[in-house]
């Protein structure tokens, strides 16, 4: 497989969709033979097969289609959830996002110390004042062993 998700011949990105021909193109250039609409999980969906002709001597079908698969088969979301998503995609790669995201990951850093060294997801209480009050107490419980860690010298995990 080549590159991380989103990107590479393998990838929903790699290949081309003409939503007005209904047909879609491989990395390689092989077209589509086939294009269904469909509702799977609730989901209305696109069934698009490429044909064996063209897939069973492209060298890379076992990777895109899997070992004893003879030709390609893939699901689309709709157009319009199908280009927001590619959108998003290509949003996910910019540095503007990756400073964002970054901060995320930091609280989610912290969210998940907190569930795992201080069980946080559960409530050991009934009633909003005394939930409030674990969460207050689980927080300052997270600066004190932080503080504790600080002191011995042990470093912060990298997010």
């Amino acid at each position: 497989m080549a590159g991380p998700p989103g990107e590479g011949l393998f990838s929903a990105a790699a290949i081309h969709v003409d939503w007005n021909a209904r047909q879609v193109t491989c990395p390689r250039g092989a077209k589509s033979s086939s294009w269904a609409a469909s509702t799977e999980f609730g989901w209305e969906t696109v069934k698009v097969k490429l044909s064996q002709s063209d897939c069973k001597p492209c060298p890379n079908r076992a990777d895109r289609a899997g070992q004893s698969a003879s030709r390609r088969l893939m699901t689309l979301r709709d157009r319009r959830e199908f280009e927001g998503l590619q959108t998003a995609r290509k949003r996910e790669r910019t540095p503007e996002f990756r400073a964002v995201y970054a901060l995320r990951a930091g609280m989610e850093a912290a969210i998940s110390q907190g569930e795992r060294c201080f069980g946080l997801h559960r409530a050991r209480y009934v009633g909003l004042a005394k939930t409030r009050l674990q969460h207050i107490a689980i927080a300052a419980a997270m600066n004190l062993m932080r503080i504790g860690n600080w002191l011995a010298g042990i470093p912060i995990a990298p997010t």
